[in-house]
């Protein structure tokens, strides 16, 4: 998988629980989303790591 394609997608999974919890669970599960969303965050940023280390070893 290309790492732009998995960042773009870690991003949309991020706005997707964000989308969910405001409008199925109604706000009530802010905490789990928050913990979600950060762990989202370090799988972009591993992503993101791993293609700069590619690159400056290529």
């Amino acid at each position: 998988m290309n790492n732009i394609t998995g960042i773009y997608i870690t991003l949309c999974i991020m706005q997707f629980v964000v989308l969910l919890n405001i409008t199925v669970f109604n706000s009530e599960f802010n905490g789990i989303t928050m913990m979600i969303n950060s762990i989202l965050f370090l799988v972009g940023t591993i992503f993101y790591a791993s293609s700069r280390q590619r690159k400056n070893i290529n």
